[in-house]
């Protein structure tokens, strides 16, 4: 999927629902938020570097970019690695990818999260974006102790 491309559907509907979960969640845990693409109370996000994020976040001082990777988005991976080059530069915030669990490619199923782990890996932005992982049938964020301290994944 290229920038600014139209998502099918149903990528569009489990993206946005990935999304205000995500920001449900991170607001209910006291968290300043600030999100694209669905109607957000707490407004958009500010575009950094011509990249306007999916969620920005902040608090106690803690800056944080949110891009919601669906199976389709990554497998465009010149327009993802472009997209988290840009906002994981900004040294005032901190980058997560938050990638589908569950992908599929043609007739292959594939863990979204892996194979993201490792792009991230070649492209050379594993220490500098974050990567999360979404379930989409559970709602499981699969997420590092800074955003979610609990011990078990939360449901979000």
């Amino acid at each position: 999927m290229r920038a600014g491309a139209a998502r099918s559907p149903e990528i569009k509907r489990l993206h946005d629902d990935a999304l205000l979960r995500l920001a449900k969640y991170l607001d209910a845990k006291g968290f300043r938020v600030a999100a694209n693409h669905i109607d957000w109370e707490g407004g958009m996000p500010e575009s950094y570097g011509g990249v306007m994020p999916d969620l920005e976040s902040s608090r106690g001082g803690a800056n944080y970019y949110f891009e919601i990777e669906t199976c389709e988005s990554f497998l465009d991976e010149m327009a993802t690695k472009s997209k988290l080059s840009v906002l994981s530069s900004n040294a005032k915030h901190s980058t997560y990818a938050v990638m589908f669990l569950n992908c599929r490619k043609g007739d292959r199923s594939f863990n979204g999260c892996r194979a993201f782990d490792k792009a991230l890996l070649r492209w050379g932005l594993s220490g500098r974006v974050r990567s999360a992982c979404y379930d989409t049938f559970s709602h499981r964020l699969f997420i590092d102790e800074e955003i979610s301290p609990e011990e078990e994944p939360p449901v979000i």
